[in-house]
């Protein structure tokens, strides 16, 4: 992902689970995946795999698109 997407990635799915008073622990839960791995994506030093991407759109309820602009 560009590196600009990427800042605005973070920055919604961030946002996201705040509006949802979700911590990065209950995101991790719900994707099925370590708090760690959320925590790298949401910090910029790790992207997500394709896979995840889908499900993050789907857990939060948004197109991916949303998620970069």
């Amino acid at each position: 992902m560009d590196g600009k997407y990427y800042k605005n990635f973070i920055y919604n799915v961030d946002l996201e689970l705040k509006n949802n008073g979700w911590s990065r622990a209950d995101f991790a839960l719900q994707l099925n995946c370590n708090s760690s791995t959320v925590s790298k994506w949401l910090t910029g030093k790790r992207e997500p795999s394709f896979e995840y991407i889908v499900r993050i759109t789907k857990v939060l309820g948004c197109t991916f698109e949303d998620l970069i602009s």
